[in-house]
């Protein structure tokens, strides 16, 4: 579980380097004041099954010290509580491949490379 800022609104998510998206639970989507456009549904296949959300953008996300802009996010269409009561979402690969991600034996790296 990592600290993470998406435009400006704290919370804990998961590290998932097996997520296509940041995905964040509506009530966190709220607080981080996320738009919704029109026609913004989609489907999205997890490991749990299909389940739909609707895609939208952050401002920004800032991990640590590692900041990056305009990062395409998946808001739970869901009102439930998907990934625990303490857990706001999931940090995916929207977010992590725009940084260097070393996986090693107990920890995970991630580090500043490319474009943000």
């Amino acid at each position: 579980m990592v600290k993470v800022e998406i435009n400006g609104a704290a919370g804990f998510f998961i590290l998932d380097t097996g997520a296509s998206f940041v995905s964040v639970q509506q009530d966190f989507a709220q607080r981080a004041h996320l738009r919704i456009e029109p026609g913004s549904k989609m489907t999205l296949h997890t490991a749990n099954g299909d389940t739909s959300g609707i895609l939208s953008q952050a401002d920004f996300i800032k991990l640590g010290d590692l900041t990056s802009k305009n990062v395409p996010i998946v808001i739970q269409s869901s009102t439930e509580k998907l990934y625990g009561k303490s857990i706001d979402g999931l940090l995916g690969l929207s977010f992590l491949c725009r940084f260097e991600v070393q996986i090693a034996s107990g920890y995970v790296e991630v580090r500043g490379r490319g474009r943000r």
